[in-house]
């Protein structure tokens, strides 16, 4: 599983910024300090905050999918073993 930074910057996902209106996050590191010091922010399921995210595009935007890319074969088996 990567990142949505890390899969762009590997070139396997294009985020056409300028089509969004508006984009709201929250920005950072879920760590154990954090679920400690915040207990009440944090229920039981994992990677979990309450609330509701709105993402708005532009009515007009032209969605874009890209074939996946392939593995380069030197690292193929190690793959295979991290992911069964």
């Amino acid at each position: 599983m990567l990142s949505r930074k890390a899969a762009e910057k590997m070139g396997l996902i294009t985020v056409n910024y300028e089509q969004f209106q508006s984009v709201k996050s929250i920005e950072g590191k879920l760590n154990g300090k954090a679920m400690l010091q915040f207990p009440d922010l944090f229920n039981d399921e994992i990677d979990t905050l309450p609330g509701e995210v709105k993402l708005t595009v532009i009515e007009d935007a032209t969605p874009v999918v890209c074939p996946p890319k392939r593995l380069p074969v030197e690292i193929k088996d190690q793959v295979k073993e991290e992911h069964g």
